[in-house]
């Protein structure tokens, strides 16, 4: 498997997987210890570390398609 693939496919489960917890947070608000938007909801939810760990799969595999495209020779 190309490198490329590999960070299409980084960035579109991370990026997915990152909407899908947003649209979710969204519908199920939370006041954490006087925390409110998003952070309260993450902490509330205890959603913190897979947002975390989505937005950096989604990260990485757009700086991996990006160094595929422009800086491999």
């Amino acid at each position: 498997m190309k490198k490329l693939h590999f960070g299409m496919m980084l960035f579109l489960l991370g990026g997915v997987s990152f909407l899908i917890l947003s649209l979710y947070l969204s519908t199920h608000q939370h006041i954490y210890n006087g925390i409110s938007g998003t952070y309260g909801a993450l902490l509330g939810n205890e959603l913190l570390i897979p947002y975390l760990i989505f937005c950096a799969m989604g990260l990485a595999g757009l700086i991996i398609c990006v160094f595929e495209t422009y800086f491999r020779k």
